[in-house]
């Protein structure tokens, strides 16, 4: 009896797959692949035929819904998919603790044909949402779409900071939206940049310690105009800076976008450091840039940087006061 209620059973859903292929005959021909999960639409319980099923079995609406849900879990286990024909009302009603007939009205007037939801043993619109293909790229072309739009952002900020032009960053965002590979294409443009400042750069030599030391006449030598003394940076023979203007002129240009650069910040924030910086130096703007490449040549950055730029400036206001004078002799008051 067992065996013949088996075959019975094959019978009923080979029939199953057979109705699918005929009302849907461009549609994959299911299989018996697992799925731990489905689909639904997030407007599935606003549906208006649901109210009219409740009002129709005397049943609430809440009970509807779940059953609905209850459906959708079944059809998703079933084999093949999407098939409840072999769902049990009496079983559901029994967990639920509710009546068996208003389960099987519910499950019956969702077969009626203005409902629609269940049709010839199958949940209608299963195989629309959940078909039997899972696509593996999806994850990569989610990333993707996140690489685009860090690049978008990462090349809008260069175009802000002076590190490319108008043209040059319309150019890589038409470039970098027909992309496959836009983490790659953002990483091969950071090197041109790199390599590009580094040809731009000005060659500067470093004096970790330089301090005032005197001659064979015993006076002190003191630095030309507009040379951070004891700060010990100080331009290289390549770098002809020698006046005002010429200083007011790099620190316009390349020096912005140094320290632009060094900071890691945007260039409206650079501009506001170097105008402190100069006020610092009493605008001596030669002295400045002599601090500012001297702080370029180091490897700090952030924060580091302008510590080291601040320390300069701070040994160069103590040049410029001089040295301090010695305390005068103090009176001491003798006691009785």
């Amino acid at each position: 009896m067992t065996r013949i209620s088996g075959v019975q059973n094959i019978r009923n859903m080979q029939a199953a797959v057979d109705a699918i292929a005929e009302r849907s005959p461009g549609l994959r021909k299911p299989t018996l692949r697992r799925y731990s999960w489905s689909r639904l639409h997030t407007d599935l319980l606003d549906d208006f035929r649901w109210p009219l099923v409740a009002k129709r079995t005397n049943a609430p609406l809440p009970l509807v819904e779940a059953v609905l849900i209850r459906l959708e879990q079944h059809a998703n286990r079933s084999r093949p998919r999407g098939h409840v024909g072999d769902f049990s009302p009496e079983g559901l009603a029994a967990r639920w603790n509710v009546d068996a007939d208003t389960i099987g009205r519910i499950f019956a007037e969702l077969e009626a044909s203005d409902i629609g939801w269940i049709d010839q043993d199958q949940l209608v619109t299963f195989w629309d949402r959940n078909p039997d293909i899972v696509d593996d790229t999806a994850a990569d072309r989610q990333q993707r779409v996140r690489d685009r739009k860090k690049g978008m952002k990462q090349l809008a900020a260069m175009a802000r900071q002076g590190f490319i032009t108008d043209q040059q960053r319309a150019e890589r965002e038409l470039a970098l939206k027909d992309s496959r590979e836009p983490k790659t294409l953002m990483a091969a443009w950071a090197n041109l940049s790199t390599d590009a400042s580094r040809r731009d750069s000005v060659t500067v030599t470093t004096r970790s310690e330089q301090i005032i030391k005197e001659d064979l006449s015993g006076k002190a030598k003191r630095g030309s105009p507009g040379e951070a003394t004891g700060s010990g940076f100080f331009p290289d023979d390549g770098v002809e800076i020698v006046n005002f203007g010429q200083a007011q002129l790099w620190i316009a240009t390349q020096g912005e976008l140094l320290v632009t650069a060094r900071m890691q910040v945007l260039r409206t924030r650079a501009c506001l450091l170097i105008e402190r910086w100069a006020a610092g130096v009493n605008g001596d703007l030669v002295a400045l840039v002599a601090i500012i490449l001297g702080a370029v040549r180091t490897s700090a950055v952030g924060e580091g940087f302008q510590t080291v730029v601040e320390n300069q400036i701070g040994r160069h206001q103590q040049d410029a006061e001089g040295p301090r004078l010695p305390l005068p002799p103090v009176g001491l008051k003798r006691s009785g």
